[in-house]
């Protein structure tokens, strides 16, 4: 290190924070604007639903997206917690889901004309994407949680969603237009050309990230065995009443978001809206994402995570008991006959003020998580956490099914109560 370099309050040298700062938002950007163009919960709710027309099918695809990502975390931070370089593991889940997205482009052009069979790779396709992100996720969180100051780390996550925003925007409104008439795209032209751009796009988001420094901090070197690691992770779910409480608001967190799947079907067989119309709900979930973040973001810096999340909680119980309540209402009643003009816009708003709030739940519980565990036992924390929340990401299968075998009213007031049990878990998370 040469005389003279400044280091900032971590230890590392300014020059490699700023760098991993710009890298890190990069990265977070541009994925979201990726992502946007097969986006689970609007583009491939509504492509899976007019394949199958099974609200149930939609949700298993949604929910393999969510909780495919933490089934790995128990195996790769045990495999990672004793190794001084984390990159690697981030390196191979990259490989993972680019091969995921270019099985899932060749899919739409081989097997358009057979729905059941494309459902199906769709489907194993998802699964692989997801797993690959939930690889990276540990040696993601790590190395920012090494190369970034605990007090810059508020505005990196702020300016990763903004921008993301604005490019996830953009991609929607393009996902849009590619969707309409107005394109002269036809099926499967359509799809391979948004799945296509996404997955290239994507893989620049994933170059940024590798691009970046990794600082090396010292660790355990002794490798654990597996039942060891288990060990340690059920003493801290045992010893840290933290944890546990930040366990229980991720399930009703869960519950309270796993009707978002069902809006895209809900709009189509109550409202009639037309299936371009997820491109809208695209472009208004990412920039609604963009909006909002800088402003939790500031939340954050002034008054820290906690707060931050009674406030976003707060915020997402008015959009589920809305919905819920138009849900409930029988077909035919006046007041859907009146909404149904504006379907697309009501559904883009609810849409919107969900987003607005899960920003600032994510962004609080990324902050939350990066200050909770001692830093050599930060990836047993984080598998733990997210290994323990494998299976509440099933949940959109179970508001697949009740919007399916009872109906979607029942769906959408489960998560309305879900809502109100989370604002009130929210209330017991601590500062650590």
């Amino acid at each position: 290190m040469s005389k003279g370099t400044a280091i900032a309050s971590n230890g590392v040298p300014e020059h490699l924070v700023r760098r991993n700062f710009w890298l890190c938002v990069g990265n977070g950007a541009i994925v979201s604007m990726g992502s946007a163009f097969f986006s689970f919960e609007t583009v491939m709710a509504g492509l899976t639903f007019t394949l199958t027309g099974s609200t149930f099918l939609v949700g298993l695809v949604t929910a393999m997206a969510t909780s495919c990502w933490l089934w790995p975390q128990l195996l790769v931070g045990n495999y990672i917690e004793h190794r001084p370089r984390k990159m690697p593991v981030y390196r191979f889940s990259v490989i993972l889901r680019c091969c995921a997205l270019v099985t899932m482009t060749a899919a739409l052009w081989l097997f358009s004309d057979r729905p059941y069979v494309l459902y199906t790779i769709l489907l194993l396709g998802t699964i692989g994407f997801a797993t690959g992100g939930g690889i990276c996720v540990i040696p993601f969180m790590d190395v920012l949680a090494k190369s970034i100051p605990p007090e810059r780390r508020p505005m990196l996550m702020a300016w990763r969603r903004t921008l993301g925003g604005i490019l996830g925007g953009v991609a929607g409104l393009l996902t849009l237009y590619v969707l309409s008439e107005r394109s002269g795209l036809s099926y499967p032209t359509n799809y391979v050309i948004l799945f296509t751009a996404g997955g290239l796009i994507n893989f620049v988001a994933y170059a940024c990230f590798l691009a970046s420094h990794e600082p090396i901090e010292p660790v355990d070197t002794e490798q654990k065995s597996f039942l060891t690691f288990m060990r340690k992770g059920l003493a801290v779910f045992r010893s840290d009443r933290d944890f546990r409480n930040y366990f229980y608001f991720r399930l009703c967190l869960a519950v309270a978001y796993m009707s978002q799947t069902l809006l895209v079907p809900f709009a189509i067989v109550r409202f009639n809206t037309p299936l371009e119309a997820t491109g809208l709900f695209a472009a208004g979930i990412a920039i609604t994402g963009g909006v909002v973040s800088i402003f939790w973001g500031r939340v954050a810096q002034k008054l820290g995570e906690v707060p931050l999340f009674t406030l976003s909680s707060a915020l997402a119980v008015v959009p589920c008991v809305f919905i819920a309540g138009l849900a409930c209402l029988p077909e035919g009643h006046p007041l859907l006959q009146a909404a149904a003009p504006w379907s697309s816009w009501i559904v883009l708003g609810v849409f919107a003020a969900l987003t607005a709030a899960r920003q600032g739940i994510d962004m609080a519980g990324t902050l939350y998580m990066l200050v909770l565990p001692p830093a050599q036992s930060r990836p047993t924390y984080f598998a733990f956490m997210h290994s323990l929340s494998a299976p509440l990401m099933l949940s959109p299968m179970l508001a697949g099914w009740l919007a399916e075998h009872i109906s979607f009213g029942a769906a959408f007031a489960l998560s309305a109560l879900a809502a109100v049990a989370m604002a009130g878990v929210s209330l017991r998370l601590r500062h650590r």
